[in-house]
């Protein structure tokens, strides 16, 4: 197992902008195309936080988190969604609720140091 941070989102492109601002920190990105693949990629690697979409087919984000809380997850998760910004705040707030660490959220598309300014707070709280 190594330490990585998981990036789950159906949009290839998307998943992969945020993998190369990982790898821009020597983060290592796992990316899940989907949250039933998120699921068992997080029973098999040391993940240090999570970034995941909110809309997507298959399970979507709120079910994701869902499934997250029954899970008792603890690792930093960021929410982004290129959908109204609706979507974000109602995963915020249900995963909140649950008592997973939200630290923030993401409208779609977002520039570089959005992103990197999440990724930096998942890294520093793995430290």
């Amino acid at each position: 197992m190594f330490k990585c941070i998981l990036i789950v989102d159906d949009e290839p492109d998307m998943a992969e902008f945020v993998a190369d601002v990982m790898e821009m920190k020597n983060i290592t990105p796992i990316i899940a195309s989907s949250g039933k693949q998120a699921l068992q990629l997080l029973a098999d690697n040391q993940v240090i936080g999570i970034i995941s979409d909110i809309v997507m087919p298959d399970m979507d984000g709120i079910e994701f988190i869902q499934k997250l809380a029954k899970q008792g997850a603890a690792v930093p998760i960021v929410l982004m969604s290129g959908y109204h910004e609706h979507y974000i705040e109602m995963g915020k707030i249900i995963g909140m609720d649950k008592g997973l660490p939200i630290i923030g959220t993401l409208t779609k598309p977002f520039p570089v140091d959005q992103i990197l300014e999440m990724i930096c707070v998942i890294s520093d709280s793995a430290n």
